[in-house]
């Protein structure tokens, strides 16, 4: 009759974060989110606070079914009004079908309607983005974010999936990738190069003490026991015809 969280579960596996409500914790301590239907940004950015919050007691809001309104039980204690705090944008991109930017701080609180204050760092939000096709949210971010969460807790906001496109495998793994670079901006302007190179050379790297690759093209191996390898491009009458 209810659900811990104010984010829809998708029929195709993409999952919001999710919200971990403590077993022993009564519904009537829960919130209700004052009018769900009415600010998709605020609903959202409680439920990213309640997920990735960290508090003294638990703050978990939950999803009732306005069928249930006349129902004693239902009458729960609301999420009046929830505020963003962002500081200094590092990197901004648009990737999947949306928009992220990548924030030094990120912080949110919420009231709530029996005087409560719940306020925390978090490493995701959703921040209100009018543009001349309405309003959508950019998702804020920060460095913590790559680590803690998993692409599909960002697909999620970032468009989602798409029923009529490629399998849910397939678009997870092409947004993976786009986010894989972007988290690599984030962190500088030669990150991503850094690590796709990184990735060609990391089943070599326990063998190797260094590899230099010249303006020629050639590669130059030190081994781990002083050994030097030299790779040299193909000369042009070995080259593959096309």
């Amino acid at each position: 009759m209810y659900t811990a969280g104010l984010l829809s579960i998708s029929d195709f596996m993409l999952e919001p974060v999710q919200i971990a409500a403590p077993k022993e914790l009564e519904l009537e301590r829960c919130y209700r989110f004052h009018d769900e239907d009415a600010d998709e940004v605020g609903c959202g950015n409680a439920h990213l606070l309640a997920a990735l919050g960290t508090f003294a007691e638990p703050f978990v809001p939950v999803h009732i079914s306005t069928i249930y309104d006349g129902y004693t039980w239902a009458k729960l204690p609301t999420i009046d009004r929830v505020e963003l705090s962002v500081g200094a944008t590092i990197h901004e991109d648009g990737i999947w079908r949306g928009k992220i930017s990548g924030v030094e701080s990120i912080a949110l609180r919420a009231e709530t309607s029996d005087g409560k204050v719940f306020e925390s760092p978090v490493c995701m939000a959703l921040r209100p983005d009018n543009t001349e096709w309405g309003t959508n949210a950019t998702v804020l971010v920060t460095r913590e974010a790559e680590h803690r969460l998993v692409p599909s807790d960002l697909m999620y906001h970032l468009g989602g999936y798409d029923e009529l496109s490629d399998s849910y495998d397939t678009q997870l793994d092409q947004f993976t990738q786009e986010l894989n670079r972007f988290w690599a901006e984030l962190v500088g302007r030669n990150e991503w190069f850094r690590r796709r190179v990184i990735d060609v050379l990391r089943s070599q790297l326990d063998d190797w003490k260094s590899v230099v690759v010249t303006a020629g093209c050639e590669v130059i191996i030190v081994h781990g026991d002083g050994r030097r390898e030299e790779i040299a491009p193909p000369a042009p009458s070995d080259e593959p015809k096309q």
